[in-house]
């Protein structure tokens, strides 16, 4: 099963693809429409108690990323990774002011703490679920490294979007099915 070396071998391989993705990502500065609007929206949820992205708006500057409703701005995009970027700022916010933080500083914030980590998560649950489904372990390590460093899983495990979280969440799904349906 699990043996010494295996288990050093899989910790050398998650910190590879750590590290890669963390180099990987894009420049600090750039940040897109796409990942702005999602900062939005989790700095209006904890600083202002809201779903409107006005405050943000006015504090940033204006994205076209929008929707418009009753006269208030809203992100167009699905609230999930905002919402699991809630906890993160509002830890940091806890200890420092809302001036503290630049768009940038934010975008880095949810890229660093959010995405890098569900990167590896998407790494580690492949690879389980292969090994449960009887692959070899150089299968394994190929498969997943391919999946994790050669593919849009790459670019998208630093960038504050949402595609990395849903691949992810279809992993643990499958993951789950593959256990549930050994064990019935």
């Amino acid at each position: 099963m699990w043996t010494s070396r295996l288990r050093v071998r899989e910790l050398g391989l998650a910190l590879l693809v750590l590290m890669v993705s963390s180099y990987a990502w894009m420049f600090s500065s750039v940040s897109v429409p796409n990942e702005r609007t999602r900062v939005y929206l989790t700095v209006a949820l904890v600083d202002h108690g809201t779903f409107a992205i006005d405050a943000p708006l006015r504090r940033f500057g204006r994205v076209f990323d929008l929707a418009r409703f009753d006269g208030h701005y809203f992100t167009d995009k699905a609230p999930g990774s905002s919402l699991l970027a809630v906890p993160i700022y509002a830890l940091v916010r806890s200890v420092s002011p809302p001036e503290a933080w630049d768009i940038v500083a934010l975008c880095n914030l949810f890229r660093t703490w959010l995405m890098l980590p569900f990167g590896l998560a998407g790494f580690l649950l492949l690879r389980s679920l292969l090994r449960a489904l009887g692959a070899s372990e150089a299968a394994c390590d190929v498969s997943s490294l391919a999946f994790s460093l050669g593919s849009p899983m790459l670019h998208y495990s630093g960038a504050f979007y949402g595609h990395v979280l849903v691949a992810v969440l279809v992993l643990a799904a499958l993951w789950l099915w593959q256990r549930y349906t050994k064990s019935a």
